[in-house]
């Protein structure tokens, strides 16, 4: 889990690199042509119609351009939130998945320790069991042996 967070954060820091890096191509785009336009302004005092539409054109271009890549930047934001979401989320998941496995892991040593148990009363029993058996065999042969010298006094 810590590799894949791994992964996804370079990503992301990948990802918001090249943004960052158009970004600031753009920022110097628009740098180079104020230069280029600047000493233009200075020899023509008073521009032509066609200039002020042209400029015109051009920085509406250079408005939606950053408008669009603003848009990205957002989309870009709300993502790496949504990401973070994900992975809170996901430890939240791994939290108690690790205390289900940990409660499994109780039962099972307490289902072991009561089979441990259950068998030596098991063993226990038997032995019981057969000591009782051989008890009662033995009052049986006594109670024979009795019963066969009551006959004989009996017959004499």
């Amino acid at each position: 889990i810590q590799q894949r967070k791994k992964i996804a954060d370079a990503k992301l820091a990948k990802d918001f690199e090249a943004v960052l890096k158009e970004f600031q191509k753009a920022q110097r785009l628009s740098a180079e042509r104020e230069t280029a336009y600047s000493p233009f302004a200075a020899q023509a005092n008073v521009p032509s119609r066609q200039e002020v539409v042209l400029l015109d054109n051009e920085i509406a271009f250079n408005e939606a351009i950053i408008e669009e890549r603003e848009q990205g930047i957002h989309e870009i934001q709300q993502q790496i939130g949504e990401v973070n979401e994900i992975f809170k989320d996901l430890a939240v998941l791994v939290h108690e998945q690790g205390t289900m496995i940990d409660d499994i892991g109780s039962h099972i040593d307490n289902a072991h320790a009561a089979t441990s148990q259950g068998r030596q009363q098991l063993a226990k029993a038997a032995k019981t069991q057969k000591s009782n058996s051989s008890l009662t065999c033995l009052l049986l042969v006594i109670f024979g042996i009795v019963l066969l010298i009551v006959i004989v006094v009996l017959a004499a």
